[in-house]
Formats: structure tokens, sequence, C-alpha cells
């Protein structure tokens, strides 16, 4: 799962490669992408989702991850919040 403080740490560094150029399998890049949409939201990404990541350029594609993490990151808040 990708919601820990590990997790998000490689995935920090996974996306630093790829801007610097590093060659990421793309299957691994698309289980990473995809286990973080799940962590946000609750679910795999439908069809409409890949579609946009498909089409998008690499700047495109680091805002999506962003907004992907913003999420997880919100909603790990929230339970933590609730735990308390």
């Amino acid at each position: 799962m990708v919601a820990t403080t590990h997790g998000t740490c490689r995935i920090h560094y996974m996306m630093n490669e790829a801007k610097q150029g590093s060659t990421m399998p793309i299957d691994s890049m698309t289980r990473f992408v995809s286990d973080l949409h799940k962590d946000a939201f609750g679910f795999r990404p439908d069809p409409s989702f890949w579609n946009e990541w498909n089409q998008a350029d690499n700047e495109h594609r680091r805002h999506i991850w962003n907004n992907l993490l913003a999420v997880m990151e919100y909603d790990q808040g929230l339970s933590e919040e609730e735990g308390e």
C-alpha cells in the first residue's frame, strides 16, 4: 500500500527519477499510479483516467500525480484526526 510515510517518500523519489530522465519500466509506473489512485480515492483508476494519463506530457502527469498525493495526504490527516 502506498499510503505510508515510506511509500510516499518512494513515490517522490520515483517521480524525481522520472524527471531526471531515468528509464523506469512502464509497468512499475503504472502499478504505482494505480496504487496511489486507490489510496487517494479507494478504487483503481477507470479508463477515462488512463486515457488522460496516457495522453499527458510529463508536466501534466506531474500535476495529476501531485493531485493524487494531495488527496491521499488530506485523507490521511482526516483519518489521524478521527483516531485521536
